[in-house]
């Protein structure tokens, strides 16, 4: 008797016209980035003048959070901070994966009810990799994201890092009024959510939960339900209290206009 070691409970196989069609589309995403001409980088700021924990991002109630010291030369927080040409690029790339990660959320809830004409037999979530279907698909999205990526969506240097311009909107100074602070900081919150929410319904297929399970409500048991419902109404009554925070740590308060009395 010979002894065999245990399978998973799910398998993910990706069939082999699914490999060449993300095979293909890989190649021609590198063919058309070695074809670019290379641009020279600025040099960066000074180090000591950048401060990461002054960028959009840094929300309550964790803060500016840096638990691996990514932002740290050598990754340990007693050495210096790195430069904001490399924060530009996390952030970059932050936002990259994030955008990725909500798409991917739509489409894995909707291709779950709804299917596309001519995709009705293709299995749900990451199991549409086992088809050559399914495959082909992922390769088209692939290939429309190195598209995008190296021709059509590139960053401007002299802008904030994830601003690729509102297509819909040819006035800049509109945009510029419309791309605030608090607009980075709700699509930050919801990146960081998709990233965590894909992750999560990778796991719970690996383990062979099919998405059709994970998503209906009946799957979810009560304390679960009742914890929703307690974090939708804690954020929808979230009061941001960093200015607070910042008076108690003892920045200097707003000047007070001078009354009349004291003129």
């Amino acid at each position: 008797m010979t002894w065999k070691p245990a399978q998973p409970a799910t398998s993910w196989s990706i069939s082999e016209s699914t490999c060449a069609t993300i095979s293909a589309a890989l190649t021609a995403v590198a063919v058309k980035a070695v074809g670019r001409k290379s641009k020279g980088k600025k040099a960066s700021l000074a180090r000591h003048a950048f401060d990461p924990a002054k960028e959009p991002g840094v929300m309550s109630p964790v803060g500016y959070w840096d638990p691996l010291a990514l932002m740290h030369e050598n990754n340990d927080p007693d050495c210096p901070l790195k430069s904001e040409e490399t924060f530009r690029w996390y952030r970059a790339a932050e936002l990259k994966h994030g955008r990725v990660c909500m798409t991917a959320m739509i489409g894995l809830v909707s291709g779950t009810f709804l299917k596309w004409p001519g995709f009705e037999n293709v299995k749900s979530g990451f199991g549409a990799l086992d088809s050559s279907l399914g495959g082909a698909g992922f390769g088209m999205l692939v290939l429309i994201a190195g598209i995008c990526e190296l021709d059509l969506l590139t960053q401007d240097p002299s802008k904030a890092p994830g601003d690729l311009g509102n297509p819909l909107i040819t006035d800049e100074e509109e945009e510029r009024e419309l791309f605030t602070e608090e607009l980075r900081n709700k699509e930050l919150a919801h990146c960081r959510l998709a990233m965590s929410g894909i992750l999560t319904c990778a796991i719970l297929e690996y383990n062979g939960v099919s998405p059709e399970t994970f998503l209906s409500l009946d799957y979810v048991p009560s304390f679960g339900k009742v914890a929703l419902i307690f974090l939708f109404v804690a954020w929808t009554s979230f009061e941001d209290s960093q200015p607070k925070m910042a008076l108690a740590s003892g920045a200097a308060a707003p000047a007070l206009p001078a009354s009349k009395d004291s003129a």
